[in-house]
């Protein structure tokens, strides 16, 4: 089974001055960012424990951080039959 789409989308409805239906939307945050935007907690928890597992000092390394949680990301978009690039 494959999902395609993005989370949170949007379509938003107005009224024109003159009466006309105006219609908005907003695409909302691809899937892989919303995937990635979850396992990001986790990445930056792992990386604070294997500091106090190994006793070197905690050092944050956002960029590593941001590619393994979008590794994990387009793993979860694999599995459920989604490429990265949404197709």
């Amino acid at each position: 089974m494959s999902f395609h789409g993005n989370a949170f989308p949007e379509l938003l409805l107005s009224q024109s001055s003159e009466g006309r239906l105006l219609t908005h939307s907003n695409r909302g945050m691809t899937l892989r960012d919303y995937f990635a935007a979850q396992a990001l907690p986790a990445v930056l928890s792992a990386q604070l424990e294997r500091s106090r597992v190994t006793g070197a000092a905690y050092q944050q390394d956002e960029s590593k951080a941001a590619k393994d949680a979008y590794a994990i990301a387009d793993a979860m978009l694999a599995e459920c039959g989604v490429r990265a690039d949404g197709s």
